[in-house]
C-alpha cells in the first residue's frame, strides 16, 4: 500500500511539476530539484527537449551537477537543450507587444512617466468614441541584431467616428533582451565536444612531442549583425580575420625555414656521432700505429665537425633574420590597426544615425578561423598573436551587441511616438481640411492637437540628438580602443620575441 501511495505521489509531481515548466525557464536548479524528487531520466528529458532552457554549463556548473548526482544522460541532454537554443536564439524571432486601448481621461504618463501626455483633454470631446477598437500594426524595421530581436509593436486605438480625436495610450516597449553566452571564454575543450560549441567560440589546444609542438586554434563560424551607427563596425572584425590568416601564412613559411635548418643540423650530428663511433672501434681494435683508413676518417670527421660549425652559425643568423622579421611585423600590425579603427571611427561619424529613417541591416557571416600545425617549438610562441587576434575579435562581437541594443531601444521608442503621432496628425488634417467658419468653432480642439504634435516632434528631435550623441561616443570608443590594441600588440610581439632569442641564447650558448 505505501508502495502505492509513493507512486501516486510522485506520478502527482510529476504532472505538476511538468506544468509548471511550461512556463518557466529549466535552469540547473531545476534538474537538481527533478533529480532529488526522484523522476526518471526519461521524464527530466522529456522536459528538457520541450521546454526553455538556461541552463550553465560552464566547467563549474557541471561539476556542480556530478555533485548533485544527476546523470550523463540528462547532463548530454541540457548541453544539446543549451546549444539548440542558442542556435534557435540567433534567428530573430519577432516580439510582439500588444497595446491597451483606453479612454482619453488616462495620460500617457501613467505608462511612462519620462512620457509627455499626449491625448486630448476629455473636455475637447464633444462626442463619445464608440467602444470598438481597431488594431493599427507598425513594424519596426530593424533586423535582428546579436543578441537583440527585432519588435512588432501593435497599438490598439479606439475607432475614430464624426471626426474625433483618437483615444489612444501606447505602452512602454521593453529594452530587448541580451542572452549572454560564453563566447568569450577561451578554454582547451576535448575533442569529442567540439562540433557542438556555440558560434564565435575559441578552443586551443597543443601538444609538445620533442622538438615539435601541434598548435590548433578554432573559432567557430558565427553571424553578426550590426545597425545604424554601429555597422561600420562589423570591418573591424573583417580585419582581425585576415590578420589571423596573414600571420597564419608567415607562421607556415617560416616554419618550413626552421624545419629544415633543424633538420640538417640532426642529420649532421648523427653523422658525426657514426663517424665518431667508427673511429673510436677502430682505434680500440689493437695498439698498432694508425692505419691509412683511421687518418681519413679522422679527417673526415674534422671536416663533418667543421660543416657542423656552419650549420649553426646559418641557423643563429637564421634566428636573428626571424626576429628582425617579427620586429617589422609587430611595427606593420599596430600601423594596421591604427589606420583600420581611424577608418571606422570616421565612418561612424558620418553614419546617420536618425532613428526616423528605414533601419536596414544585413547579417554578415563569417567561416571558421582555424590553425591546425605542427611547429617547431620555440617558434611556437608565435602562434599566442592568432589567439590574440581572435579574443580582439571576441570583444567586438560583445561591443557591436551592446550598442545594437542602444540603437534597437532607440529605434522603438520613436516608433512609440510615431504611433502617438500619426492619428493625431490624422485628426488635425480633418479639422484643418474642414472651411474657416468650422475651424474657428474647434479653435480650442486644433490648438490642443497642434501643441501635442509639437511636443511629440520636440520628442524625436531630442531622440534623434541622443543618438548623434551616441555615435559620436561609439567612434571615441574605437579611437580608445585603438591605442589599447596597439598597445597589446607590441607588448605580445616583444614577448614572443623575448622567448625566441632566450631559445637561441641558450642554444648557442651566447
Amino acid at each position: 500500500m505505501k508502495k502505492i501511495v509513493s507512486f501516486l505521489f510522485l506520478l502527482c509531481f510529476a504532472v505538476a511539476f511538468a506544468h509548471a515548466q511550461t512556463s518557466e525557464v529549466l535552469t540547473n536548479a531545476t534538474i537538481v530539484k527533478m533529480v532529488k524528487a526522484k523522476l526518471s531520466d526519461d521524464i527530466i528529458i522529456d522536459e528538457i527537449n520541450n521546454s526553455k532552457v538556461n541552463f550553465d554549463m560552464s566547467t563549474e556548473g557541471l561539476k556542480e551537477l556530478s555533485a548533485q548526482n544527476v546523470s550523463e544522460p540528462v547532463i548530454e541532454a541540457m548541453k544539446k537543450a543549451t546549444g539548440t537554443q542558442e542556435s534557435t536564439t540567433k534567428s530573430a524571432p519577432v516580439v510582439e507587444v500588444a497595446a491597451v486601448a483606453t479612454t482619453a481621461a488616462v495620460a500617457t504618463q501613467a505608462a511612462e512617466p519620462n512620457q509627455p501626455a499626449t491625448l486630448l483633454p476629455a473636455d475637447t470631446l464633444e462626442k463619445e468614441t464608440k467602444t470598438d477598437t481597431i488594431a493599427r500594426q507598425v513594424e519596426n524595421p530593424a533586423l535582428l541584431a546579436t543578441g537583440v530581436a527585432a519588435t512588432t509593436v501593435v497599438v490598439a486605438t479606439s475607432a475614430l467616428q464624426n471626426n474625433e480625436t483618437p483615444k489612444t495610450e501606447v505602452p512602454v516597449v521593453p529594452p530587448p533582451t541580451q542572452t549572454k553566452d560564453e563566447k568569450s571564454e577561451v578554454t582547451n575543450e576535448p575533442a569529442a565536444t567540439r562540433e557542438t560549441l556555440p558560434p564565435g567560440k575559441i578552443t586551443i589546444e597543443t601538444t609538445k612531442n620533442g622538438l615539435n609542438t601541434q598548435v590548433v586554434i578554432r573559432k567557430t563560424a558565427f553571424e553578426i549583425h550590426a545597425v545604424s551607427y554601429v555597422s561600420p563596425t562589423k570591418a573591424l572584425i573583417s580585419f582581425y580575420n585576415e590578420e589571423f590568416t596573414k600571420l597564419a601564412q608567415f607562421i607556415g613559411d617560416w616554419d618550413k625555414k626552421l624545419q629544415a635548418s633543424l633538420s640538417r643540423e640532426q642529420q649532421s650530428i648523427e653523422n658525426i656521432n657514426q663517424l665518431e663511433k667508427a673511429l673510436t672501434d677502430k682505434k680500440n681494435a689493437d695498439a698498432k700505429p694508425f692505419s691509412k683508413e683511421i687518418i681519413d676518417q679522422k679527417n673526415n670527421l674534422v671536416s663533418l665537425r667543421e660543416k657542423h660549425k656552419v650549420i649553426k652559425s646559418e641557423m643563429a643568423a637564421e634566428g636573428k633574420s626571424l626576429v628582425e622579421n617579427l620586429q617589422k611585423l609587430s611595427k606593420e600590425t599596430e600601423s594596421s590597426v591604427a589606420e583600420k579603427y581611424k577608418e571606422v571611427s570616421k565612418n561612424i561619424k558620418s553614419s546617420n544615425p536618425d532613428p526616423s529613417i528605414a533601419l536596414k541591416s544585413q547579417p554578415i557571416a563569417f567561416s571558421e578561423q582555424k590553425f591546425n600545425k605542427k611547429v617547431t617549438t620555440y617558434f611556437a610562441p608565435v602562434t599566442m598573436m592568432l589567439v590574440c587576434f581572435q579574443n580582439e575579435n571576441t570583444v567586438l562581437q560583445e561591443t557591436i551587441s551592446e550598442w545594437n541594443s542602444k540603437v534597437l531601444r532607440s529605434f522603438q521608442q520613436d516608433s512609440i511616438l510615431r504611433l502617438q503621432l500619426e492619428p493625431l496628425q490624422s485628426e488635425l488634417s480633418k479639422y484643418l481640411a474642414t472651411s474657416k467658419q468650422d475651424q474657428k468653432l474647434k479653435k480650442k480642439e486644433i490648438a490642443a492637437l497642434k501643441k501635442q504634435c509639437e511636443n511629440i516632434e520636440k520628442e524625436r528631435k531630442t531622440l534623434s540628438k541622443q543618438m548623434e550623441t551616441d555615435s559620436q561616443k561609439l567612434a571615441e570608443m574605437m579611437d580608445k580602443m585603438s591605442v589599447e590594441v596597439q598597445a597589446v600588440v607590441k607588448e605580445r610581439y616583444e614577448d614572443i620575441i623575448q622567448e625566441i632569442e632566450h631559445y637561441y641564447k641558450d642554444k648557442f650558448n651566447e
